[in-house]
């Protein structure tokens, strides 16, 4: 389970680069799922 967290939060941040803040909030969202 740790490994997939780790997957899934890192998703986000390649998926968009560009955008630090929305990868963060995508992060949180998704943390707060989990």
């Amino acid at each position: 389970m740790e490994t997939l967290s780790k997957i899934i939060i890192v998703f986000p941040i390649q998926q968009s680069p560009m955008s630090d803040t929305t990868g963060a909030e995508d992060k949180a969202e998704i943390v707060g799922t989990l």
